[in-house]
């Protein structure tokens, strides 16, 4: 039997909408959430999620790992279901049979949504080196995500806008002018 010359398209079936890392170009331009296979670690993160948002620990999630391992999918995924409308998350829900098995898990999780969630979504958090730059970055995250769902309560003021505001009235300004002044003298 002669061999036929075919392409590699031919030997694979190739998602058009796969993409290998899921940052904000990705999410921008339509990858998908919802076809993440729910694997054991992918459940545990669920399980944890909800454990977190009862109250049922004081711990938060840090997700880690070798590159390639489907941290940023699993987290967009996770996003997502706390995100979309319950129909969604019941929809993705019936979609695999290791969710289909826990139904309680699905249903405290739309408890916690109807109650009120914000997510706060970063990717990419290796240039991220000091303790510093890891809260400013989550504060960064928080607001944007306030912002985005129109929450008009967002506590007080963090402090870079507090020092900002503080600033801005004309007296304290002196103050830090004469302060910076004083400074020099002695550089």
């Amino acid at each position: 039997m002669p061999v036929q010359n075919l392409k590699y398209c031919e030997y694979f079936d190739v998602n058009e909408k796969y993409f290998p890392c899921i940052d904000e170009s990705a999410i921008n331009s339509g990858a998908a959430w919802d076809t993440t296979y729910p694997h054991q670690t992918f459940i545990d993160l669920l399980n944890l999620t909800e454990k977190m948002l009862g109250g049922n620990t004081n711990r938060s999630i840090w997700i880690h790992g070798a590159y390639g391992t489907g941290k940023s999918q699993c987290t967009y995924t996770l996003k997502k279901l706390l995100d979309v409308p319950e129909s969604e998350a019941r929809a993705y829900w019936d979609k695999f049979e290791p969710l289909k098995k826990n139904p309680v898990l699905l249903e405290k999780l739309i408890g916690h949504k109807a109650q009120g969630i914000v997510t706060a979504y970063r990717y990419a958090s290796g240039s991220i080196t000091t303790p510093q730059q890891l809260f400013f970055a989550v504060q960064e995250s928080i607001k944007k995500a306030l912002d985005t769902n129109e929450v008009s309560y967002k506590g007080e003021n963090s402090l870079k806008e507090s020092v900002i505001a503080w600033l801005e009235d004309p007296i304290h300004n002196q103050f830090m002018d004469a302060l910076l002044q004083k400074v020099n003298q002695f550089i």
